[in-house]
Parts: C-alpha cells; sequence; structure tokens
C-alpha cells in the first residue's frame, strides 16, 4: 500500500476519534474509538478520492488523499 494512502487513512480517523488497528492491502480498515469498540470499513480509491464505507456499504467518508497527509493543528485567536 501507498505511504501516501495509510498516512491520509490514519489521519482521517484520527481527526474523528478513532484509532487504527489494522489496514489491509486488500481494502479493510479495522479501527477502535474512544469506548475501545472495534469497528471494520471498507475502502476505495479514485484518483485523489478515497471513499471508506461502514459495514452495510454506507459511505463514511469521502475524503481528498492530499489534504490529509500532514498532522493538523488550529488556534482560534480571540
Amino acid at each position: 500500500m501507498d505511504n501516501r494512502i495509510e498516512k491520509a487513512i490514519h489521519n482521517i480517523f484520527k481527526e474523528n476519534g478513532y484509532k487504527i488497528v489494522m489496514i489491509d492491502a486488500s481494502g479493510e480498515i479495522v479501527a477502535r474509538n474512544r469506548f475501545d469498540m472495534q469497528r471494520v470499513y471498507s475502502y476505495k480509491i479514485k484518483d485523489d478520492v478515497i471513499t471508506i464505507k461502514n459495514k452495510q456499504g454506507l459511505p463514511v467518508y469521502e475524503k481528498c488523499i492530499s489534504s490529509y497527509q500532514e498532522p493538523f493543528s488550529f488556534t482560534i485567536d480571540k
């Protein structure tokens, strides 16, 4: 698997409070949320867009891979 894709998956799930347990090259992701509940997702890539679906096949995330290459943070000034 391409390192860019792996970074994007980790950052997409991290943004939503999940920790990746496993990423399979065949298109499967196993993630845990903050309550230690394990979830299984599948993913497909087309150009720069990754579509992540839940086990029912419904899209959960559809993001641009290039937007999720670097960890991000922000501050709000008053």
